[in-house]
This record gives C-alpha cells, structure tokens and sequence, in this order.
C-alpha cells in the first residue's frame, strides 16, 4: 500500500515534536501517513519514548543530522519521501543556514513535493520578506526563506513550500527561572501599553500538520502565527485568574543584565518594542477555530495544571497532619514537618555528594573537556539527558 512519507527534522524538540503529536491526531488519511521522525539519537530517552507514543507502524525513528542529510535521503527510493518539515536551532556550533539549506536541496533533488519551514515573523506577512530586523537568529531565518521561495520558482524546480512565521512561544511561560526572567526582561523593555504577541507550540504544530497532508492548499504561503496579544498587566491578569497565582517574575535587574549581556535577546526585545510581531490572528482563528490564546494554554497545555494539581494535593494533605485530637501540641504533624526537611536535606546533600563524583569520572575519563561553545550549544542537549550526555559537568 502506497503511503504519505513525512519527514519530521527536531522529531524530539518542541516544535517538531508538537508536528508529529498533530499528524498523529488527524483522521484517517488516503494514502495513510508514515512518519520519519529525524533525530540524532534514536536510543535516547526521549526517541524511544516518541516511539512508544505512536500507534504501530505509524512512525519510524532516523537517526541523522539535517546538517548532513545525504545519508538520510540516499537509504531511500527517490521520490519516497512525500513532503518535509524544516526547523532550525539557533546558538549552536552550526548556523541555522547549514541547517536547512543543505537539507532543502537534497530533499528538492531527492524528489521530495512540499516543504515546511519554521521560521519567525518580522512584522507581518508582507514586511517579513523584507525585513530581515538585525537580530542575528531572525537574519538566518529570512536566508532560509529566500532560499526556499527562490529555489522552488526555478523553471526545473518540482516542489511547493509553505513557510510558518511563529511568535513568541507562549510555552515560555511553564514553570521554570525562564518564565521568571522571561517576564522580568518583559518589564524591562516594553513600555506598559505595549502589547506582546503569542503562540502555543501545539498550534504550530497543527499548522504544519495542515500543510504538510494539505500541500495544495497551503503551497506558496507565508504567514505568522499567532493565539494572543497581550501586554504584560493583561497576561498577569490573565494569569492569576487562571492559576490564583502572580506571574512569576525574577528581580528587575537581572532582565536588565540579560537583555545587556546576551546581544541577539536584547535586540529581539527592542524589536518587540520598535516594531513588534504582525500576525492576523483573527485570520489565523479561522483556519484553526481552538487556536488557543494565554487562558486557554494555561488550562489546556501549560505545565502550570500539572504544577496546580500539587499545590492542590499538598493543600488536602497537609491540614489533614494536624488532627483535634494531637492538640494543643500537635506533635505528630511537628514530627512529619521534621521527618519531611530531614528528608530534603538528606536528598540535597546526597545529589551533591553524587555530582561531584561523577564530575571527578567525567574529568579522569576525559570526558568533560568540551568548549564554551560546545556547553552553550541547544543541539548538544536536544535529545540527550545528563546522564546520557557523557560531556556533561554539574555545577553546584
């Protein structure tokens, strides 16, 4: 039986792994979908666990690099490989443009029809074409574009494209120090009416989704992605209604430091101020009716129900510690708050004990003598824990 081979690049990242939870989720096709989920590591936890994921014989783990792709493409028949979702990492040893354009141009030769990229919107979908911004990241990005659209209106070209521009991901804002420096930096550099505009990862993936099994409808378009638009005062509203919390936020002056310190986060963040994104997102809503703003991905995706399903089983558990019957001194709760930091502290002082000697392996085996580079790089970390990433040295 024929099939509609799908190559998914990043299968075990964000957004590659939001394209194929999409492609999964579709009804049935004609001809059915088989999904090539590309990773650099198909026994990684996180491979394996993709894999696991799947119904069976829906998708197949390659293991390649997009920075290398003809190994990838010359195991298979010409003309296998239907169509192709593209997206890029920056801050890595290899730029974004070694990413995806080497991987475009063998995919094109190799007989693949339609091409997906994942790139970033510059102000809207006409002025992004011509406005690359001086952000180093979105630069590549608009390379990549115009590499793509230029190769496929060659007269000997057989391959349609469509182009993603996402936003700022609103999975920025799960649990974690990021959210908290992403918000302080936001009060950094935003003035307080001006506005932010978002995307879930999910929601992009169900718009590659779309263009990869819909090529006919979706070739030759560009178009930026996004849910919500909100400024800060409005996402913490938004927030606290949904999670009865504050957003968290880290002090002011380290948002401050940051957008200082690391040159492509302080010029996206002028850019936000400057010119801002220009997704139509009522345009967008038509295309995807659920399309989810900052309320719904708080209830719907984010970590942050998981991170309340705690706080609410700690609050049933703890009250029910200190019974009528132990008053007034209550010592048998007194004994489990003790028991519990005990415990803390125990595991605190074990983790360090066992970082230390895994440091002491690591550097007798001469596995821990990696570059600045190599440390700061998302493809080192993409698809491996610390254990599995032998370079790995803990800090403490």
């Amino acid at each position: 039986m024929a099939t509609n081979n799908i190559l998914v690049v990043g299968a075990t990242g964000q957004q590659g792994g939001s394209v194929i939870k999409a492609l999964l989720a579709l009804p049935p096709q004609n001809p059915p979908i088989h999904i090539l989920a590309l990773t650099r590591n198909t026994q990684s936890s996180k491979a394996q666990a993709l894999l696991s994921s799947a119904p069976k014989d829906t998708l197949e783990l390659v293991q390649g690099d997009s920075t290398d792709p003809n190994p990838t493409f010359s195991s298979r028949p010409a003309g296998s490989i239907t169509s192709l979702f593209v997206v890029t990492v920056p801050g890595g040893k290899t730029t974004e443009e070694s990413q995806a354009i080497p991987l475009i141009d063998t995919a094109a030769s190799h007989g693949v029809k339609h091409i997906v990229f994942s790139s970033v919107d510059r102000g809207g979908d006409d002025k992004s074409w011509t406005n690359p911004t001086n952000i180093p990241h979105f630069k590549s990005k608009h390379n990549i574009e115009i590499h793509l659209r230029d190769k496929a209106a060659k007269d000997d070209a057989n391959f349609t494209w469509t182009i993603l521009r996402p936003v700022a991901f609103l999975d920025n804002m799960n649990p974690g120090f990021f959210c908290s420096m992403f918000t302080a930096m936001w009060q950094r550099a935003l003035a307080p009416t001006t506005k932010l505009q978002f995307i879930s990862v999910r929601d992009i993936g169900i718009f590659a989704a779309k263009a990869l099994t819909e090529p006919e409808k979706w070739k030759g378009k560009a178009f930026a992605l996004a849910g919500d638009s909100l400024t800060l005062d409005e996402a913490k509203a938004n927030f606290k209604s949904v999670t009865g919390k504050d957003l968290p936020q880290t002090f002011g002056f380290l948002g401050g430091a940051l957008l200082w310190a690391v040159s492509d986060v302080g010029l996206m963040f002028e850019f936000f101020e400057k010119e801002g994104y220009g997704a139509d997102i009522e345009a967008r809503r038509k295309d995807v009716p659920d399309l989810q703003d900052f309320e719904t991905w708080l209830k719907e995706s984010s970590k942050w129900k998981d991170a309340e399903l705690l706080h609410v089983t700690g609050n049933i558990i703890g009250p029910q510690t200190f019974q009528d019957r132990d008053k007034p001194d209550y010592y048998p709760a007194k004994i489990a708050v003790l028991a519990t930091q005990a415990a803390c502290i125990w595991t605190t002082f074990a983790l360090f004990r066992y970082y230390v000697w895994q440091n002491k392996r690591r550097a007798q085996a001469g596995l821990s003598e990696a570059t600045e580079d190599d440390f700061l790089s998302r493809d080192t970390w993409e698809d491996k824990t610390d254990r599995e990433n032998k370079r790995f040295k803990y800090v403490y």
